[in-house]
């Protein structure tokens, strides 16, 4: 397979023309693994990079396309000095390799931080909970056979919402349905009372193959999304139909 190596853009602007420079290196895998912009740049580091037993067995696995880790670099006068790394941690669930954690780095810290923690999945590998640097957690509900996710709830443990709703039966049963009814629509707009200590809520409705159809946020407020025949999107609208963009 052939892999694009070098890139040279010019720009012609009203202070003249300006020069972007881009060159690319791969590994034996035909993986990327540094990417050059002018004096900036970024190296990869993947699954077989690493002795740890999770990325072991990812690599006995076969799976060996996430990047791991991330490292930047500042390149002035053609000396490069390292900014910062981004790392995705990796565990194995359900018999399926999961980001567990995303930690940054600085050069002058002594170890990573902790940015977000990937809390919980589903057994199909579809995140259900995750937690951000503020500490406040982000959780999900997933429709159309478990494929789409159809309520992003924020400040709200899964525990809680299943709560709200009426356990982890009720959640189950509209996930598992090829499409949510209206009746399962009112049962999720229950999050939408501010009694329960919810935090933000968003609601989602998909054509199935197609993409996400309508956006529904706390106040009922809903953004509308049109495709064509071949499922390329075409408008976004807003609650009163007024076009947004197209």
């Amino acid at each position: 397979h052939k892999r694009l190596i070098n890139k040279i853009t010019k720009d012609f602007t009203e202070n003249g023309i300006v020069i972007s420079n881009e060159s690319y290196q791969y590994n034996n895998r035909q993986q990327l693994i540094e990417t050059i912009i002018n004096d900036y740049s970024e190296q990869y580091k993947y699954p077989e990079d690493f002795n740890d037993n999770v990325y072991s067995g990812m690599v006995s696995k076969n799976v060996l396309s996430p990047v791991i880790e991330k490292i930047k670099f500042s390149n002035p006068f053609g000396i490069k000095h390292e900014t910062g790394r981004i790392k995705r941690n990796y565990s194995q669930i359900n018999d399926i390799f999961l980001p567990s954690s995303l930690q940054s780095k600085k050069p002058n810290e002594p170890s990573y931080r902790t940015e977000i923690t990937y809390d919980l999945y589903d057994k199909k590998g579809n995140l259900l909970q995750y937690t951000g640097p503020d500490n406040v957690p982000v959780s999900y509900i997933w429709g159309y056979i478990n494929t789409y996710p159809i309520a992003e709830i924020k400040n709200a443990t899964l525990d809680q919402v299943r709560n709200v709703l009426g356990g982890e039966l009720v959640l189950d049963n509209i996930s598992n349905k090829k499409e949510p009814s209206e009746s399962d629509w009112t049962k999720l707009k229950k999050l939408y009372h501010p009694t329960w200590g919810i935090g933000y809520v968003s609601l989602f409705k998909y054509l199935p193959l197609v993409g996400r159809i309508q956006t529904t946020d706390i106040d009922e407020q809903n953004i509308y999304y049109d495709y064509d025949d071949l499922g390329r999107l075409l408008n976004i609208r807003d609650n009163d139909f007024n076009l947004i963009s197209n």
